[in-house]
């Protein structure tokens, strides 16, 4: 699940980013050589409504700085990683950026993956010459600059590819659309990339219709949908609204497809029962992906916290390898001399546990896949690509 809905409503935090007049402070030397520890901010929603998915993030940057570590794939140099609770606030997000940049210790932040946050964050990061890596967090105002890198690619760039043609296979001819507002990543899948899909694919909208970010009761959106009687429907929903939504729908008669978004990942549709078998929706990272890389990840994953990784995991471990690599790359902990590192890993790209990761203005594009829910897991259909 990529979190379309932590790419929330962006929150002025003017009084915050006041403070980052500090410039750029290092932890090793500009003229290269890796110091003995690295030091590394991690900024993530450890509590609060978006708590599973700060915490999943955080296992994967744990599992990644390990395995650098005990490989001593950086020489005689161990990375070291703070943790921060954002408690899903961007200013208090932003607060804990801005004391993590101003300590000359820190050579990098690991952000938070609401798009509330990280929008926050990233002025500041930019102006102080901070490198900072976010996931998730996919709507506009993230992206401000060369010290800004996200290892998580927008749903945007591969929904069309995957959901497109399963539409097609399934000779969807109509399609009703329902959205959850709040967020602006489905807002544009809803508005923009759907109707862009109809016209390549074949089908047309017959509605499109939104609900808020506090919805839960969706008896009469349900209703409307089913009534309208698509031939396919669309639920955009967040985290724990798409098992309402989806059982409210069968409930109210809808026999057809129903296709989601990757915030019904992370086994957020188990508690729809039978409602939900069939569901499918575009995603970035499944455990039933073959690539060496993403088998390789699961299997340390599960080692090590004895269950299945969700994609936030695998994002942020691919995030701190990137660090990591940059590190060794440039040979340096210094911050400017770090981004020019980082920089450079985007240009060529790498293996990781979402696969071949490429990045296209620092930002990591993927051809993502196609899952259903089953009953009791998510069911890997394609790989687009």
């Amino acid at each position: 699940m990529r979190i379309p809905w932590l790419p929330g409503i962006v929150v002025p935090v003017a009084a915050v980013l006041a403070l980052s007049a500090c410039g750029s402070t290092s932890t090793g030397s500009s003229s290269g050589g890796l110091p003995p520890t690295v030091h590394l901010l991690s900024i993530k929603e450890m509590t609060g409504a978006a708590a599973f998915a700060g915490t999943s993030a955080q296992k994967g940057v744990e599992l990644a700085i390990d395995e650098i570590n005990q490989q001593h794939y950086l020489g005689n140099t161990t990375i070291q990683v703070d943790v921060e609770d954002s408690v899903y606030s961007a200013r208090t997000a932003a607060s804990k950026a801005t004391q993590g940049i101003a300590d000359k210790k820190y050579a990098a932040i690991s952000g938070p993956l609401s798009s509330q946050q990280a929008a926050a964050i990233a002025p500041v990061a930019q102006k102080s010459k901070m490198p900072t890596i976010f996931t998730q967090a996919s709507s506009d105002g993230v992206l401000v600059g060369d010290y800004v890198f996200r290892v998580t690619a927008p749903q945007t760039t591969f929904y069309a590819a995957n959901v497109g043609p399963y539409l097609q296979q399934k000779n969807v001819k109509t399609v009703s659309v329902l959205y959850n507002s709040g967020s602006p990543t489905l807002g544009e899948l809803a508005t923009k990339v759907i109707p862009e899909m109809a016209a390549r694919y074949g089908f047309t909208v017959k509605d499109t219709n939104a609900v808020q970010l506090s919805t839960q009761d969706f008896t009469t959106p349900a209703a409307q949908m089913a009534g309208a009687k698509p031939d396919a429907a669309i639920v955009l929903l967040i985290g724990a609204q798409n098992p309402a939504m989806v059982t409210q729908l069968r409930q109210s008669g809808y026999t057809g497809p129903i296709v989601g978004n990757q915030s019904a990942s992370g086994n957020n549709m188990a508690s729809a029962g039978q409602s939900g078998v069939g569901m499918v929706w575009a995603t970035d990272f499944n455990v039933a992906d073959q690539s060496p890389a993403t088998q390789n990840f699961v299997a340390r994953y599960r080692q090590k916290f004895g269950e299945d990784p969700m994609n936030y995991a695998a994002e942020s471990y691919d995030s701190i390898w990137m660090l990591a690599r940059a590190l060794k790359q440039g040979n340096s902990a210094d911050r400017q001399a770090l981004q020019k590192a980082l920089d450079a890993v985007a240009g060529t790209g790498f293996d990781g546990a979402e696969g071949k990761l490429t990045f296209t203005n620092r930002d990591l594009r993927l051809p993502g896949l196609l899952v259903q829910w089953d009953g009791q897991k998510e069911a890997l259909l394609n790989k687009a690509g």
